[in-house]
């Protein structure tokens, strides 16, 4: 095990050195991600604030509170694929399903996972196909 990273599979977000749900550079990434959409945003006036969620009511997101309680824009909420989860929240936001929330208005959809990010990518087409855009940190 790297002597770089703590012992524990989870850490409590504070000092984003990465844990076995989030990687040293997790925050960095997240940290990029939603300024580009905040960024997009101010290009496309218009279209209004955008309605991101987070994709994902596991430690990945409960590490990353910090990040996602300083985003540059607001979090609509948290879908996730676990039925059990649904009507539940996270981080004061509610859990719904993927479906809830493509239909619900969301303009970006932030994978908040490392471990099942490539899963949950490869599921994306019900979120593009009502022109939700989706962002894979990990890629």
């Amino acid at each position: 095990w790297p002597a770089t990273r703590a012992c524990a599979f989870t850490s409590n977000g504070a000092n984003h050195h990465g844990s076995g749900s989030v990687p040293a550079d997790g925050a960095a990434r997240l940290i990029a991600v939603l300024r580009s959409i905040a960024s997009r945003a101010c290009g496309e006036s218009e279209r209004g604030i955008p309605r991101v969620f987070l994709h994902g009511a596991g430690r990945h997101t409960i590490e990353l509170a910090s990040v996602w309680g300083a985003s540059p824009v607001p979090i609509a909420g948290v879908a996730d694929d676990d039925p059990a989860k649904w009507g539940t929240r996270v981080l004061g936001w509610e859990v719904c399903s993927p479906e809830t929330a493509a239909s619900g208005g969301a303009t970006d959809i932030v994978i908040s996972s490392w471990l099942h990010a490539d899963a949950v990518y490869a599921r994306r087409k019900m979120y593009e196909a009502r022109g939700v855009r989706v962002h894979h940190l990990y890629r």
